[in-house]
């Protein structure tokens, strides 16, 4: 592959391609770790949103899962929704939420993969679901998840890239889809995946990007794909992607967002979509993009939001659209956007969540929208449903 400018990536070894591949082909699935307990942890260490499903990491490394199931993306080996959480996972590091796929770091470094897998997604070298997860490579420090494709970060700063590539998200210089993932950088620092799209830090805090940009979310100041990284702004220090936006955070503690801006969801105050990033806001410390929506931390702990609140994801206790930033909640740690929803962690660690629960993705005991907050409590756990 082709360097661009000051581009930092380079196809790493076919040796290394082989690796991977044959680690993943002598994988073993482990029996399913899905078990009904008398209670859910009242604190967390972080969260993670998927299109309709919700994943909820403890503080003892403990992962539970509720919400939509239909193509195994609870990682309970079944296929039933379930609006109660399940204790699907123990050991586990870091979590991420595609749309209907889930990512599952260990603290042995090994990542693990369920759920849809018809793009190849799921890094298996097939296309079947999983309902149970696989594991896919080791020696993995971070990942992400979009909408049908997954981003891979190494301990080594590597990125590999797998799943749909339609749009050129994966980043390769093509466009066919990859079963199994493909070296794509190094020296990366974070990644983040959206619907068709990919964002990357480099080491030297440049942010890349790839993919989809017919709405600007590239923000590359044209609406053109981009089939292989390249470089869009300076000294960032998060990023976050969308279904068809983009945010990310300098170094300076600026909010910056480009692409669809239909719900407002840019923060800018009108409609208009921007093939170009625009400032919104200082003294950010977290950010997340959902579908529609985009939510962010200040400094002060205090949770904003704008775009898409038809289902109440923005909180306010209505179900309106919001083009400015406006205020969700106080003392907040971390965030993770999903489709109609928004999941929180408390600055003590408690779980929050506002918004669409038509799957369960909130738990409780109905499927009503949440239009204000609502603190998950330490209920009892149904084994029926």
């Amino acid at each position: 592959m082709k360097s661009i400018g000051q581009t930092p990536f380079n196809r790493l070894s076919v040796q290394s391609l082989v690796c991977i591949a044959f680690a993943a082909l002598l994988s073993i699935t482990p029996k399913v770790a899905a078990e009904d307990v008398n209670h859910m942890p009242t604190k967390g260490s972080a969260v993670a949103a998927g299109a309709y499903h919700s994943l909820f990491l403890a503080e003892d490394g403990s992962l539970w899962s509720s919400g939509r199931n239909n193509k195994g993306q609870l990682a309970d080996g079944r296929s039933r929704d379930r609006t109660h959480p399940l204790r699907v996972d123990t050991g586990v590091k870091a979590v991420a939420a595609g749309s209907y796929h889930t990512l599952i770091l260990k603290r042995d470094g090994s990542l693990w993969a369920s759920g849809n897998n018809t793009w190849g997604q799921l890094g298996d070298g097939t296309n079947r679901h999983r309902r149970t997860p696989v594991r896919i490579t080791d020696d993995v420090r971070a990942m992400a998840a979009g909408e049908d494709h997954t981003l891979i970060l190494k301990n080594d700063s590597t990125l590999w890239a797998v799943g749909r590539n339609q749009f050129g998200q994966l980043g390769d210089g093509g466009t066919r889809n990859r079963n199994r993932p493909v070296a794509i950088a190094y020296g990366v620092r974070a990644v983040a995946a959206g619907g068709n799209h990919s964002l990357f830090i480099g080491a030297n805090g440049r942010l890349y990007v790839m993919g989809d940009g017919q709405h600007g979310q590239l923000g590359l100041g044209r609406n053109r794909n981009q089939n292989t990284p390249t470089p869009m702004a300076e000294g960032v220090r998060l990023i976050a992607a969308g279904d068809r936006h983009s945010a990310f955070v300098k170094k300076d503690g600026t909010l910056w967002t480009t692409g669809d801006n239909w719900f407002g969801q840019l923060g800018n105050g009108n409609r208009r979509n921007l093939n170009s990033p625009v400032q919104i806001v200082k003294d950010v410390r977290e950010v997340s993009a959902g579908d529609d929506h985009t939510v962010f931390i200040l400094s002060n702990g205090n949770l904003m939001g704008m775009g898409r609140g038809n289902r109440g994801q923005l909180g306010g206790g209505r179900r309106q659209d919001v083009r400015v930033p406006q205020l969700i909640m106080t003392k907040t740690r971390a965030i993770d956007a999903g489709r109609e929803f928004t999941l929180v962690l408390g600055a003590d660690r408690a779980l929050w969540a506002v918004g669409s629960s038509n799957f369960g993705q909130i738990p409780g005991h109905s499927r009503q929208d949440r239009i204000v907050p609502e603190k998950l409590l330490a209920a009892p756990i149904q084994t029926t449903e």
